[in-house]
């Protein structure tokens, strides 16, 4: 799946990611080039580092079991970050966002490529059923 970046030609940043390049086109103005992005590289790289770590390739269960236990590390941090909770180890907590939302996308990622579907595609076919043409 490829989506689009319109990119900045004076400051080098992004203005905005679309899912078409005729969305991407009416957003472009003077100055701005489209850039195409094919996202499908992102399961190569989860496997990448399943195989770096040595995990062992899930099965679909399995991957889901991963991917909720990643979700409840994620509401961890965000209860963790409300204050005035009390925990368990608090000296484990507090690390931040970032790693548990990286580790939730990853299983959900890796989830979707043991029954041969790509997360984002589902996302847009969704959306698709129900009206939103984007």
């Amino acid at each position: 799946m490829k989506i689009y970046v319109v990119w900045e030609i004076e400051d080098g940043g992004p203005v905005g990611v679309y899912w078409t390049h005729e969305q991407a086109k009416r957003e472009a103005y003077v100055g701005c080039f489209i850039k195409p992005v094919d996202l499908a590289p992102l399961g190569d790289l989860v496997d990448e580092y399943f195989a770096f770590r040595t995990y062992k390739t899930p099965s679909a269960q399995e991957a889901f079991l991963f991917l909720t236990s990643e979700l409840g590390e994620l509401a961890d941090e965000l209860a963790h970050g409300q204050g005035g909770w009390v925990r368990n180890n608090p000296a484990d907590k507090g690390k931040g966002l970032e790693g548990e939302i990286g580790d939730v996308l990853m299983m959900l990622i890796k989830l979707a490529s043991t029954v041969n579907m790509d997360p984002l595609i589902c996302m847009d076919n969704k959306m698709r059923s129900k009206g939103f043409s984007g």
